[in-house]
């Protein structure tokens, strides 16, 4: 029997308040890539947010954000209702209320779905043909 001093704490950081969700959002959902991250904030808008390593478009943003430390705003993304985030590897996708799925990011081996094998970079595809 050990006592409590063999027991380790972990305790998370304290969390921050995202910058650009108002008190009346909040988030309802995170997803994490292998070096990205999402989150979807609900309220009076929808809004994906991301930040992380770029090195494919995987965040949504321009192709010049090599990296984004802190979470931003997914342009493409602006007054569509989303429902539901999702990241792989390098890819960022969205499911919007109407059932239409964004995707970004590598695609270097049809990963998107898009019926085709290229990194889309910054631009946000709908993907059509399921």
């Amino acid at each position: 029997m050990s006592d409590e001093s063999d027991l380790a704490v972990h305790l998370l950081p304290e969390v921050k308040e995202l910058q650009g969700v108002s008190r009346i959002s909040r988030i309802v959902q995170v997803a994490c890539g292998r070096s990205h991250s999402l989150a979807l904030s609900k309220g009076t808008h929808t809004i994906v947010f991301s930040w992380g390593r770029n090195s494919h478009g995987q965040l949504g943003l321009s192709r010049n954000v090599h990296t984004q430390s802190a979470p931003a705003p997914v342009p493409a993304l602006t007054g569509v209702p989303v429902v539901q985030i999702a990241a792989g590897g390098s890819q960022t996708f969205a499911i919007s209320l109407q059932g239409f799925v964004y995707c970004c990011g590598a695609n270097n081996a049809g990963q998107l779905g898009l019926n085709r094998t290229d990194d889309k970079g910054a631009s946000m595809s709908t993907i059509t043909d399921l």
